[in-house]
């Protein structure tokens, strides 16, 4: 499994509404909210995963842009 830190820049007053889809799932968790529109997320998932997943932040309603801040796939076996 990969482990990815990712910053989701939201529009403001969507902010609490993208919140909510990242705590709906099971592979990330928000970890804390910077200025009212970063959201600072980690998740963990296989790595073939990562760039779908991250394309699907990025078309999202209320999300600006995805930032990638940290991707460890150091402990996956081929």
């Amino acid at each position: 499994m990969a482990i990815i830190g990712i910053i989701l820049h939201t529009l403001k007053d969507k902010t609490d509404e993208v919140r909510a889809k990242v705590e709906a799932t099971d592979d990330m968790q928000v970890y804390g909210l910077h200025e009212e529109k970063y959201l600072v997320v980690v998740g963990e998932m296989p790595s073939e995963t990562l760039e779908k997943r991250l394309e699907k932040w990025e078309k999202t309603d209320g999300v600006l842009a995805v930032y990638t801040t940290y991707v460890n796939v150091e402990d996956e076996q081929d």
